[in-house]
């Protein structure tokens, strides 16, 4: 059982980190399963603190954790899933997104109800293995560079500038595929428009 003194320096810790563990859980845990991946990981991290090795990074430390937790839920779902992806929000999409009703208009900025519009966003970003996509979004929400990135996940400087530019690429093209958009407005202006402004 952990001492209040050490629940109260690993409780500080962790709210130091927590925007960017949120973050990294997103990335990786099965959708709808955030929190209980969050949870749990701060459990197994308040259990394992006294191996943790003071002065280290404690953010890098517990996104292992967070990532390995997250691991174990998508190998629950795979096996209680057995060939169902998890993300069905492309063939689930609002009526106005099949019919091809735009999502923007020509100068490609979003209308109030763009709710197909992130449907198909968080497909796309679904779609996407796990370490790209918490690359992605720790570079995107975040701000962090590249070296902070790999730190924080344990990754290559070189394989975390090709997980971001391949995820942008695959991202970029899978919202020209399959927003609705793609019926109603030139390909250029949709690229360049409204899926930059949901990739920087």
């Amino acid at each position: 059982m952990a001492s209040h003194r050490t629940r109260r320096e690993f409780g500080c810790l962790y709210e130091e980190a927590a925007r960017r563990l949120w973050i990294v859980a997103s990335a990786t845990a099965p959708s709808g399963q955030v929190d209980d991946v969050l949870q749990e990981s701060a459990l197994v991290g308040l259990n394992r603190f006294a191996s943790f090795e003071r002065g280290s990074h404690f953010g890098a430390w517990m996104a292992q954790i967070v990532r390995h937790v997250s691991l174990n839920y998508a190998r629950k779902v795979a096996r209680r899933n057995s060939g169902v992806e998890w993300d069905t929000m492309a063939d689930s999409l609002p009526d106005q997104a099949r019919n091809g009703t735009p999502a923007c208009d020509a100068r490609g900025e979003l209308e109030a109800d763009q709710t197909h519009f992130d449907d198909a966003l968080e497909s796309g970003l679904r779609r996407l293995v796990p370490d790209a996509r918490a690359c992605l979004l720790l570079h995107t929400i975040e701000g962090m560079q590249q070296a902070e990135i790999g730190q924080l996940l344990d990754l290559p400087v070189g394989t975390v500038a090709s997980h971001i530019h391949r995820a942008r690429a695959a991202l970029r093209e899978h919202l020209t595929t399959h927003s609705p958009t793609a019926n109603s407005l030139p390909r250029q202006e949709v690229s360049d428009d409204a899926q930059e402004a949901a990739t920087q």
